[in-house]
């Protein structure tokens, strides 16, 4: 830890323990990737090098042709061509191996990609922790009992008639309640101005950039209750486990400590809320009982994409397991209609009834977990 006057600064290392999504918003088509069967990877090409080199060979108009044609894998339009193999290298960005299964895959449309800065370079942006440690933050002050002298908004939702439940009134109950639990510093005569929060007092950097060979591809697999899974059709682009994340963490020492939230709160409430997880929701899943070793490896938490709703959300800890089942399957059977939630919810107790899950390595494991150290 470094001081500088009312400043603290930390270092995190983030350690991957199940694979990690951070969308870019962008997907990879058949033909903008190579596939070498033989080799099991594909070859993300550079597409500036890729333009310079199909040039040079007068293949700029074919290609073009190719493009603007049916959908087709890039490896056709350069076996075509006869462009040979080894002058891949010429115009390849990055390879991402292991990958033959899940390519083969008839269901493949394609496949989205992990954010990368403008060298092209994965990393996690600094909001996307900040967020993680905010719910962590929310749902450790709901669960010690926190005093709100306008705490209408949990009696409110506690004692509402379930279907009057819809998107746009939780969302308003949850801001109202994130306001009461966070809008708490002393800045902004109007207590919902932003300036208000302790989250002012966080700051955290993007991560390092990580080396390229550290992506893999992943399918998402809803597991169900009763143990069954089904594999849909969402391809991800991933940090593959035993990757390293370096952030800088900043706290303001005036700030956090009207808050009482200091860095060992933090590390207690992303712990407790891991474990909270488990205790209400994970442990219903037997697709999940390999993972029961992660609980051993010290602070752990969720973070990225496709870890699900239940992982996101202060719901439960603001009104209790089963209420909060009972609103999670109003809210999941509003926003998907074919899926029945309330009937499942009835029945087994638990919204949503499929949890979020992928394959790596032959093993069934949940997305988005790693380990967070502070130094």
């Amino acid at each position: 830890m470094k001081s500088l006057g009312h400043l603290e600064s930390y270092q995190v290392t983030l350690t991957v323990l199940t694979p990690i999504f951070v969308g870019s918003g962008q997907e990879l088509k058949k033909n903008e990737y190579i596939h070498l069967r033989e080799s099991n990877k594909i070859i993300v090409p550079n597409f500036g090098k890729l333009m310079d080199y199909l040039f040079s060979k007068q293949l700029d108009d074919a290609y073009q042709r190719f493009i603007l044609g049916k959908e087709r894998p890039l490896r056709d339009f350069l076996r075509e061509n006869k462009v040979k193999v080894e002058d891949y290298q010429q115009f390849a960005d990055y390879e991402i191996y292991d990958v033959n299964e899940i390519i083969e895959n008839r269901s493949l449309k394609g496949i989205q990609q992990f954010v990368k800065d403008n060298m092209g370079y994965p990393y996690i942006p600094g909001s996307s922790l900040k967020g993680a440690i905010r719910t962590a933050i929310l749902t450790e002050k709901l669960r010690l009992g926190v005093d709100f002298e306008q705490s209408y908004w949990i009696k409110d939702i506690s004692n509402a008639t379930i279907p009057s439940f819809d998107k746009k009134k939780v969302m308003n109950w949850a801001q109202s309640l994130e306001k009461n639990i966070l809008h708490t510093l002393p800045i902004s005569a109007k207590a919902d101005d932003a300036i208000n929060s302790i989250m002012k007092g966080i700051a955290i950097s993007d991560s390092q950039p990580i080396a390229k060979n550290r992506l893999t591809i992943v399918q998402k697999i809803d597991a169900r209750i009763d143990g069954k899974a089904k594999p849909l059709p969402i391809f991800r682009e991933c940090l593959m486990p035993e990757t390293e994340l370096e952030f800088t963490l900043t706290l303001d020492r005036q700030i956090m400590t009207q808050s009482g939230v200091d860095v060992d709160y933090i590390k207690k409430a992303l712990q407790r809320h891991y474990q909270w997880q488990q205790e209400i929701y994970l442990q219903q899943f037997p697709l999940l009982s390999t993972e029961k070793a992660i609980t051993n490896q010290g602070t752990i938490m969720y973070l990225g994409g496709g870890v699900g709703f239940p992982h996101k959300t202060i719901l439960h800890a603001a009104v209790g397991k089963k209420k909060g089942f009972e609103i999670s399957a109003e809210i999941m059977d509003n926003l998907f209609r074919k899926h029945y939630h309330k009937t499942y919810a009835r029945k087994y107790k638990i919204a949503p009834h499929t949890k979020k899950l992928t394959q790596y390595k032959g093993q069934y494991c949940q997305m988005g977990l790693c380990q967070f150290v502070v130094k």
